[in-house]
């Protein structure tokens, strides 16, 4: 149609803007034609240079209107091609626009959000909350959000970040803190025609899928590392729950579901850190600046122990996951041994800032496990816990045996600490157990090969999952043989 508008324009016996122009317009054409086309999604999205377009637009319109009842023919060359190639490259520049990413219908469903959704969310107090790769909360207002639709990867972007790293947050003013307002977003959702939601379904989804890493997030970084022990409490009394999180510098008071589901069963997360792996999906192993934050506020005496306490984190936090995993998904005795674990796992966990002792410092390489790992553990503990329990007693006395030397007696002592502590416990749970019997080896086998009742059994469990986060510390997963 351009084409034809200017050939026509330069055949035509009347004057026009087109009529004097040289052949190279076709090229000029061509050139806005291509610009347009590659820059349609920020050209018509960037209200810096969508709303100069459209008064240009208006400006042209007016001269050519001015020619036509002027008479264009009685106008200088010279003005007359001016306007020629400022009315060709304005409309090559528009046929570009509309030939690129506007054609698509998510594109539609960006404006539409962006004009409908937004104002909504706004009017009724939402707003967006960013959880970025390196751990950092952050609120983003309604009128900072500059949300984009990206054709070449098929994604939404706000302020250039994709839209599953957010999800929609408001503030509870009666509890004082910040909740989920997905379930809101919903509901403005819902009032627009079927047409409308489905050219928007991509928003919607996206924010689903921030909303559900937001809740692992919550989990890995906020719950587990500070409130361990509430992942024993039934989910609708975790609902309640509220955690002081650093937002925007500033700490806010933030609650958050749990998954839907702690079942994992995608490989890439059973085998990797998980809470690296949830911020980022990146292959990092390395010990992350967030976790030695993390560690660093946990336990603030341990500064030269960061490295072996943030692998004893990352194993700290799998195995809870997988205890939390074991409760959902059994019933009776095992689910009550899952939860009486969680909550003395917690109590030993924070207790750790005074037993410096049973950690090395830095220099010595430390490992942690990964959740493959920890399932395969807890359900071999779980269904033989004193074969389980005896075995891990002599590894551990192994590792205190195998090095006697004076820079190792520290951690020596501890680990010999952390066996006798266990075993004590154990032993205590016996209906008859003479304090004399305590140091004698035949009593202690006795006492674990007995038919173990539900208080020793679970005192064994306990037992078993300290001296596995201490035992996988020290060692390669492969050399902890159960």
């Amino acid at each position: 149609m351009l084409f034809s508008a200017l050939i026509g324009g330069k055949i035509i016996a009347m004057k026009g803007p087109f009529d004097s122009i040289s052949n190279e317009s076709f090229i000029v054409a061509i050139i806005f034609a291509i610009i347009g086309h590659l820059s349609s999604n920020r050209l018509s999205n960037d209200s810096r240079i969508s709303i100069p377009l459209y008064i240009s637009s208006i400006i042209i319109i007016l001269l050519l209107l001015v020619s036509g009842f002027t008479g264009i023919h009685e106008w200088p060359n010279y003005y007359r091609n001016i306007l020629g190639y400022i009315t060709l490259a304005f409309i090559s520049l528009c046929a570009g626009i509309l030939s690129g990413d506007m054609k698509s219908p998510p594109w539609m469903g960006n404006l539409l959000f962006k004009q409908h959704i937004l104002p909504q969310m706004k009017k009724n107090d939402l707003m967006f909350l960013h959880w970025d790769g390196e751990g950092v909360m952050s609120i983003i207002e309604i009128n900072d959000v500059v949300m984009e639709w990206i054709e070449s990867r098929k994604m939404v972007t706000i302020n250039e970040l994709t839209l599953d790293q957010f999800s929609p947050v408001c503030f509870d003013e009666r509890r004082g803190v910040l909740t989920p307002g997905l379930e809101q977003l919903k509901e403005i959702y819902s009032i627009y025609p079927t047409l409308c939601e489905n050219s928007m379904k991509t928003h919607l989804k996206l924010l689903e899928k921030g909303y559900k890493r937001i809740c692992w997030l919550n989990l890995l970084q906020i719950i587990i590392p500070k409130s361990p022990s509430s992942l024993a409490q039934e989910r609708k009394w975790m609902q309640t729950n509220s955690n002081v999180a650093k937002i925007n510098e500033t700490s806010r008071k933030f609650s958050w579901p749990l998954p839907e589901s702690v079942q994992i069963m995608k490989h890439s997360m059973l085998t990797k850190p998980l809470l690296n792996y949830c911020l980022s999906e990146k292959d990092r192993d390395d010990i992350q600046p967030i976790e030695l934050e993390i560690v660093e506020q946990l336990f603030p005496k341990l500064e030269s122990r960061s490295q072996a306490y943030g692998n004893l984190l990352r194993s700290f936090t799998h195995l809870l996951v997988v205890l939390r995993q074991e409760m959902e998904l059994t019933s009776g005795s095992t689910k009550k041994q899952c939860r009486i674990s969680i909550t003395e796992l917690s109590q030993w966990f924070k207790s750790l800032n005074l037993q410096q002792e049973l950690f090395p410092e830095n220099g010595r390489e430390t490992y942690f496990v990964n959740l493959e790992q920890w399932s395969s553990w807890v359900e071999k503990s779980l269904i033989q816990p004193a074969t389980v329990f005896l075995r891990l007693h002599d590894l551990l006395s192994e590792e205190v045996t195998s090095d006697d030397s004076d820079h190792q007696g520290d951690l020596n002592s501890g680990i010999a600490g952390l066996i006798n502590e266990c075993t004590r416990r154990v032993i205590e749970t016996a209906s008859f157990r003479p304090k004399d019997n305590f140091d004698n080896d035949d009593y202690i086998v006795s006492s674990f090969i007995s038919d173990a009742g539900g208080n020793r059994k679970i005192a064994m469990l306990v037992g078993i999952w300290k001296m596995l986060l201490l035992a996988s510390l020290l060692k390669k997963k492969e050399e902890v043989t159960i």
